[in-house]
């Protein structure tokens, strides 16, 4: 039996990210014992860094430029994330 996809609301994008499952889990917790829910932290950590980054100088465009997260360090594009270069 396939599911069903719920319908997201308009102007709503649904985003997924890799997270080790430690970090998940202790996110989850931190969230439960503040009484928020993972997605209200996000959303209020994405809308404090797009406005700070409107206030900080451009940097280029394009893949070869993007500052990557400490999470990458160590791994090439064809490596899975967490998964360290051979």
């Amino acid at each position: 039996m396939s599911q069903i996809k719920k319908k997201e609301e308009p102007g709503i994008k649904r985003m997924n990210i890799n997270v080790e499952v430690s970090l998940h889990n202790a996110f989850k917790a931190a969230t439960a014992a503040q009484g928020v829910d993972m997605t209200t932290v996000l959303l209020d950590f994405i809308q404090d860094y797009v406005a700070k980054s409107k206030s900080a100088p451009s940097k280029p465009k394009g893949r070869r430029h993007e500052a990557r997260s400490p999470f990458y360090e160590g791994l090439d594009s064809r490596s899975a994330p967490g998964e360290p270069v051979a």
